[in-house]
């Protein structure tokens, strides 16, 4: 949802300002991370993460970056029909930004989601 809002749809909306956010796209982009978040204050047993469980969670972000770096190599017809960009992140993207962008963009988001991880292990921790 965070990299969606802040900045997937800016960068969208500089190419294109009049388009519209999909159905699809904000059940997926925003309601169902807000039903996760209610779902484990609400449901779930607390006080069962471990100290190292948010570095752990970082995991499934490097190995979504590594699929998006796989698929980036292969030719998509679809992609080229619509004149799409190979990387289907922008902030991903080596050709235009770099290297050294794509792997600072890569650590700036590793940091915060990190310290995001932390702020959920806080919460969990707290005697309700």
């Amino acid at each position: 949802m965070i990299v969606y809002h802040f900045i997937l749809i800016p960068y969208a909306l500089r190419i294109n300002p009049y388009q519209n956010l999909k159905f699809s796209d904000i059940i997926f982009h925003y309601i169902m991370p807000f039903l996760t978040l209610f779902d484990w204050i609400l449901f779930d047993e607390k006080k069962k993460f471990t100290w190292y469980d948010p570095l752990l969670w970082i995991m499934l972000p490097y190995l979504y970056v590594a699929i998006v770096f796989i698929q980036a190599q292969y030719e998509v017809l679809d992609r080229i029909a619509n004149h799409m960009n190979r990387y289907i992140y922008i902030f991903l993207d080596i050709g235009s930004l770099g290297l050294l962008s794509v792997i600072s963009n890569i650590l700036g988001l590793t940091v915060f989601f990190i310290i995001i991880g932390y702020l959920i292990y806080g919460l969990d921790q707290i005697k309700v």
